[in-house]
């Protein structure tokens, strides 16, 4: 299994927004933070895939997804469209 440099981490990353079709890119800076702060797993500065990756769908799902993702009538609770009166 390979180990990431944080800025080949961007790299990656980024490739995969692209290849899901978000237009938005994380920063390499951004990924030398969060391996420094222990946000993303690493050894010696140096982050295996299956971290990265576990990393990523967590980042992914949490801030990436909510923000792009637009109200349709699969992801509204029904409770929400109660007005109380």
């Amino acid at each position: 299994m390979s180990n990431y440099t944080p800025y080949k981490c961007a790299k990656i990353v980024n490739e995969i927004l692209k290849e899901r079709n978000i237009e938005r890119s994380l920063p390499p800076q951004m990924f030398y933070n969060y391996v420094s702060k222990g946000y993303i797993p690493s050894t010696d500065k140096k982050v295996a895939h299956d971290e990265l990756m576990k990393w990523f769908e967590g980042y992914f799902n949490k801030n990436i997804l909510k923000v792009t993702e637009t109200p349709n009538e699969d992801n509204i609770d029904e409770n929400q469209l109660e007005l109380e009166l």
